[in-house]
């Protein structure tokens, strides 16, 4: 079963707004010229470019429950492999969670019990 990450979403979107950005000129240069087949290029790219946004949108909403079970099963295999001696990025943002966390008790007696 194929199912992107998250982050490919993330580049589709991006995709899209840069997309967007040279329809957008093409709709000026358009406009400028007073061409009528220009502008019915750009509608037709917008109504398109809305389209696949929609898509995607709705893509990334029936997925989150996958992407969920995915996420906690990374990591829980990360922390299965966490290794103080030799830490590594994911160790070092692991500590700084905790050391937020540990702040955040400090600051509120009541959520420590």
């Amino acid at each position: 079963q194929f199912v992107p990450s998250i982050h490919n979403i993330g580049y589709i979107l991006i995709g899209i707004g840069a997309f967007i950005f040279i329809i957008g000129l093409l709709g000026c240069c358009g406009s400028v010229r007073e061409s009528r087949y220009l502008l019915g290029i750009y509608v037709f790219c917008i109504i398109l470019v809305m389209g696949s946004e929609l898509i995607v949108a709705m893509y990334t909403v029936l997925l989150s429950d996958e992407w969920n079970h995915r996420l906690s099963k990374k990591l829980k295999s990360r922390l299965l492999k966490y290794n103080y001696s030799t830490p590594q990025q994911f160790e070092y943002d692991l500590d700084i969670i905790h050391k937020q966390v540990e702040f955040e008790d400090e600051k509120d007696p009541s959520r420590n019990g």
